[in-house]
C-alpha cells in the first residue's frame, strides 16, 4: 500500500527535512572543489526557476522541491567546510610550537573548573623572530581566573599553539572533529610562565553584546552573589542560562548515570516557564490576547539569545512561536510539521548542528514524546483517574509525568547507547522527583532575578532557599546513581548498525498499514540471519593494536577465535589511569568479554600502572611477568593477583607459550643469568622480550631494554628478524642499538610515546636510524593507536 496515506500532504516539511539531512550527511563525507560547489549552486538556481514555472505540474514541482532541499544541505555544509579549510592557521598546527599571538576575542570567556577559555580570531603569529599574518579561529585557554576580558578585546598572548587530539584510539571522542564542527582550527595554551594581556579594549557596544551578553553576565553575577555555595551557583547558571562550564564533573557524571542529564540542557522545560511568566506579565498589562501572544513570541526570541542560541532552546522557541503564530491565524497546528520546521531552520542556519549530540537528543526526545504519549496514555493511566477530579487529578499528574519521561527515554535510548554505551535503568523513576525539583528551582531562579533588582533582602532569603533545593537535587541524583543497578553498560554498537535496525522498524511502522506483525517478523528474521551468518564472512586474522596510552606501552592482541590478551597496561598517575580510562573502554568497544592473559614486560609504572584497574574491573585468566624485585614495593601487583585468585607465572628466555595456537609466543629475554647477577641487570634491561609468530609474520615487543641487553640479543642473529618491531624504551637513544636493529630488520617500527613527554622521546637520532635503514615508522603521539592485521600470509596496516 502506498505510504499509508500518512497524511503527508498536511506534513510536507517532514518530507522536505529528510533530503536536507541527507544532503548534509553526504556532503560531510564527500568533499567537492569550489568550482564543483558553484556548479551545484547554479543547478539549484535552475531547478528553482523550474519550480516557479512549473506550478501546473504539482508532482513534478514537489520532486524538484525535494531535490532543492537536498542541494541546500549539500551546499551549506560544503561552503562551511571549504571556509574552514581556507584558515591559514592550519599550517602551524602540525606539532606544538611556542608562539606569540595577536588576535581578537570572538566569544566571551567561559569559566571552567580548572581554566578559562574563549575563541580568538588570529591576526598574526610570531614564531621565534618571524611574524606570520594568518587567519582562523583558535580555542584559547589560561589558568589565571582573575584575568578579565570580553568579546571584542584585542589581546597579546605568549604560549603554545597545537592541534587538538583526534580519535586517539578507535571509538574515542574526537576532540579535533568536535572543534572543527564549531569552526575552531586548533588550541592555544597559556602556561604559568607565559603571558596574556589586553592590547586594546572593545569600545563598541554591539547589539548582541547590549541585548544578550551584558544581561547574561548580570544575571550570572546575581546567582553568584545570592547563592553562596559555589557548586550550587554554578548549577543554577547551567539550569537557567546554559552556562555549564563551572559544573563539577562528579555532578555531571551522577546526572548522566541516573539518566537525567537532559535537565542540565536549557530546553523546552525552561521555555515553558518563560511562556508562563510572559503570559502572566501580559495579563498584568491587560493586553488583548493577540497582542499578548505577540509579546510572548518576542520574549521567547529574546530568551533564545540570552541563552546563547543553543539548539534545544532554538528548537523549543521555534516550535512555540510557530504554534502561537498558527493560533493567531486560527489555523490547525500539526506538531510533527512544527518539529520539522524547527529542525530545518536550525540546520539551514548551521548544518553542523546535525552532528551535535544535544540537537539529536532534543529532537528525538520531543518526537518520541509526541509519538508515544498519545498512544500509551489511555493504556497506562486508568479510566478512573482520567475522568475523576480532586484526588484523582493529584494521583494522575505524577503518573503522567512518569509516562512523559518514559516516552522520552524510548526515543533517546538508541542515542544514549551509541554515545554513552549505557542504559540508565532508573531514569524514568528518577525523573519524577528530579523534574519537579528542577521546575521549582527554575521558577524560583526567575523570581530571584527580579527580586535582586527590586528587593535585595528578599533576594538573599530566596537565594538560600534555592541553594538548599539545589543541594537536595544533587543529593537525590547522587543517591540514585549510587545504586549498582542504576545503569547497565552495553557493548559498543556501530552507529550504522543501530540505525539500520531502527530504520527498518520505522519503515515498517510508518509505511505498512496491514499485516504489520508479519512484515515486522520477516525483517527481524532477516536481521537475525545476517547476524548469524556474519562470522562466515569475517576474515580469520590476527589483529594487533598498539594503543595510544600516552607515555607508556599497552598492546592488545586479538586472535581469529576472539580470544585476546594484553602486552603491558600503560601508565597511571594523578590525572590519568590507562587501564580505567583507555584500555577497559576499548575492550568493551571491541566486545571482548575477558582477557586470557596479560603480559607485563617489567614493573615500571608506564608499563604496569594500568594493571591494577584492569584486574579489579575486568575478568583476567592469567598474568605473565618477569621474576625480579620491584624498585618500589608499591609497584608489586602480585599480592593483589593472589587475593583475586589470578595465577601469576614468571617467564625468561627460552620459554614458549603455545596455548594461543596457531599463534606462537617465544620469550627471548631476560636470560636467567641476568636475573641472578646482582644489580648488573636491573629495571629496563630485565624487560621481557617477546616474539609473536603467526604464519610467516612476526611481531617483536621489547619493553624498555637498553644497549646492554640488546647486545646479548644480537647473538640470536637472524632469529630476531621480525616484520613489526615495537621499539624499546619509547625511542630513547640509549635503547636503540644499531646492530640489534639490523638483526631485527623490521619492515615497520612502532614508537609508543606520549605527546609533549618530558623525556623528548623519540630521539631524532633514532628516527634518523630508521630512515637510514629504510624502516617505516609510526608514532602513537601523532597517529594515535596503530593497528596491524595478518592472516599469516599477508600483513596489513589498518590504522
Amino acid at each position: 500500500m502506498p505510504i499509508k496515506q500518512i497524511k503527508m500532504r498536511h506534513r510536507p516539511l517532514i518530507l522536505l527535512l529528510i533530503p536536507l539531512i541527507l544532503g548534509i550527511l553526504i556532503a560531510d563525507k564527500v568533499t567537492l572543489t569550489f568550482s564543483a560547489s558553484v556548479i551545484f549552486f547554479l543547478v539549484s538556481l535552475l531547478l528553482f526557476s523550474a519550480l516557479i514555472l512549473g506550478r501546473k505540474f504539482p508532482q513534478f514541482v514537489f520532486i524538484i522541491l525535494l531535490f532543492l532541499t537536498f542541494l541546500t544541505g549539500w551546499i551549506r555544509i560544503q561552503f562551511q567546510l571549504q571556509s574552514f579549510d581556507r584558515q591559514s592557521v592550519h599550517a602551524f598546527l602540525r606539532e606544538p610550537i611556542q608562539a606569540r599571538l595577536f588576535g581578537k576575542l570572538v566569544s566571551d570567556p567561559e569559566r571552567r573548573q580548572n581554566a578559562v577559555r574563549t575563541i580568538v580570531a588570529v591576526d598574526s603569529l610570531k614564531i621565534k623572530e618571524k611574524v606570520f599574518l594568518v587567519n582562523g579561529n583558535l580555542l584559547l585557554s589560561w589558568k589565571n581566573k582573575n584575568f578579565g576580558c570580553q568579546r571584542g578585546d584585542v589581546i597579546f598572548v605568549r604560549g603554545t599553539i597545537t592541534n587538538a587530539d583526534g580519535e586517539r584510539n578507535p571509538g574515542e571522542f574526537n576532540y579535533r572533529n568536535y572543534l572543527k564542527r564549531k569552526n575552531i582550527a586548533g588550541l592555544f595554551y597559556v602556561g604559568k610562565n607565559d603571558t596574556i594581556r589586553i592590547s586594546a579594549k572593545s569600545g563598541q557596544l554591539g547589539s548582541k553584546k547590549l541585548l544578550f551578553d551584558l544581561p547574561r553576565k548580570y544575571i550570572a553575577k546575581i546567582f553568584a552573589r545570592y547563592v553562596k555555595n559555589l557548586e550550587n551557583a554554578a548549577l543554577l547558571k547551567g539550569l537557567i542560562l546554559g552556562l555549564r562550564g563551572e559544573i563539577n564533573q562528579e555532578i555531571r557524571t551522577d546526572f548522566a548515570d541516573t539518566g537525567v542529564i537532559h535537565v542540565l540542557a536549557v530546553s523546552g522545560l525552561h521555555v515553558g516557564f518563560v511562556i508562563f511568566f510572559l503570559f502572566a506579565f501580559g495579563k498584568l498589562l491587560r493586553l488583548p490576547l493577540q497582542y499578548k501572544t505577540f509579546f510572548v513570541m518576542i520574549g521567547l526570541l529574546y530568551y533564545m539569545g540570552l541563552t546563547g542560541f543553543k539548539p534545544p532552546v532554538v528548537r523549543a522557541v521555534i516550535m512555540a512561536n510557530l504554534y502561537f503564530f498558527g493560533t493567531i491565524l486560527q489555523k490547525k497546528v500539526d506538531i510533527y510539521n512544527i518539529l520539522a520546521a524547527a529542525a530545518m531552520v536550525i540546520l539551514i542556519i548551521n548544518p553542523q548542528n546535525l552532528f551535535d549530540v544535544g540537537f539529536q537528543l532534543s529532537f528525538t526526545a520531543v518526537f518520541s514524546i509526541v509519538f508515544f504519549y498519545s498512544k500509551l496514555h489511555p493504556i497506562i493511566i486508568p479510566k478512573v483517574l482520567l475522568k475523576g477530579r480532586g484526588l484523582s487529578r493529584i494521583f494522575r499528574r505524577p503518573l503522567e509525568l512518569v509516562l512523559l519521561s518514559f516516552c522520552a527515554q524510548i526515543g533517546t535510548l538508541p542515542l544514549i547507547i551509541v554515545y554513552f554505551e549505557k542504559i540508565p535503568l532508573l531514569a524514568t523513576l528518577a525523573n519524577l522527583p528530579v523534574v519537579i525539583l528542577v521546575q521549582i528551582i527554575v521558577f524560583l531562579g526567575f523570581i530571584l532575578v527580579f527580586a535582586a533588582i527590586l528587593w535585595s533582602g528578599f533576594a538573599g532569603i530566596l537565594g538560600q532557599i534555592i541553594s538548599m533545593l539545589l543541594t537536595v537535587l544533587t543529593t537525590t541524583i547522587h543517591w540514585f546513581s549510587s545504586f549498582q543497578f542504576a545503569k547497565i553498560e552495553v557493548p559498543f554498537i556501530p552507529v550504522f548498525t543501530l540505525f539500520l535496525i531502527l530504520g527498518s522498524l520505522i519503515f515498517v511502522i510508518f509505511f505498512v498499514s496491514r499485516r504489520l506483525y508479519v512484515h515486522l517478523t520477516i525483517i527481524l528474521l532477516i536481521v537475525a540471519n545476517l547476524l548469524c551468518w556474519r562470522p562466515l564472512f569475517e576474515k580469520k586474522e590476527l589483529r594487533i593494536t598498539y594503543l595510544d596510552v600516552g607515555q607508556g606501552d599497552a598492546t592488545l592482541v586479538e586472535l581469529p577465535d576472539h580470544r585476546a590478551f594484553l602486552i603491558d597496561t600503560g601508565p597511571v598517575n594523578q590525572n590519568y589511569d590507562a587501564g580505567a580510562q583507555t584500555i577497559i573502554p576499548y575492550l568493551k568497544r571491541r566486545n571482548i568479554k575477558k582477557l586470557e592473559s596479560i603480559f607485563i614486560s617489567h614493573y615500571h609504572d608506564d608499563h604496569s600502572g594500568g594493571l591494577w584497574s584492569i584486574i579489579r574491573q575486568f575478568p583476567v585468566e592469567h598474568i605473565y611477568a618477569v621474576n625480579i624485585e620491584t624498585e618500589d614495593s608499591s609497584d608489586n601487583f602480585i599480592p593483589l593477583c593472589d587475593s583475586l585468585g589470578i595465577p601469576v607465572n614468571f617467564l625468561s628466555a627460552g620459554n614458549i607459550i603455545d596455548s594461543f595456537s596457531p599463534l606462537k609466543i617465544n620469550i627471548l629475554s631476560p636470560f636467567l643469568f641476568m636475573l641472578n647477577e646482582d644489580k648488573k641487570f636491573i629495571g629496563n634491561d630485565c624487560s621481557m622480550v617477546m616474539c609473536l609468530e603467526y604464519g610467516k609474520h612476526r611481531f617483536m615487543f621489547c619493553g624498555d631494554i637498553e644497549k646492554k641487553t640488546q647486545s646479548y640479543l644480537t647473538t640470536y642473529g637472524s632469529i630476531l628478524n621480525s616484520d613489526v618491531l615495537k621499539i624499546p624504551h619509547h625511542g630513547s637513544n640509549s635503547s636503540n642499538f644499531l646492530p640489534f636493529l639490523k638483526n631485527v630488520n623490521p619492515e615497520w617500527a612502532v614508537v609508543s610515546v606520549g605527546k609533549w613527554n618530558i623525556f623528548n622521546h623519540p630521539s631524532p637520532r633514532v628516527l634518523t636510524r630508521f630512515d637510514d635503514e629504510n624502516i617505516q615508522y609510526v608514532r602513537t603521539d601523532r597517529n594515535g593507536a596503530v593497528i596491524f592485521a595478518t592472516d599469516g600470509k599477508t600483513l596489513r596496516r589498518l590504522r
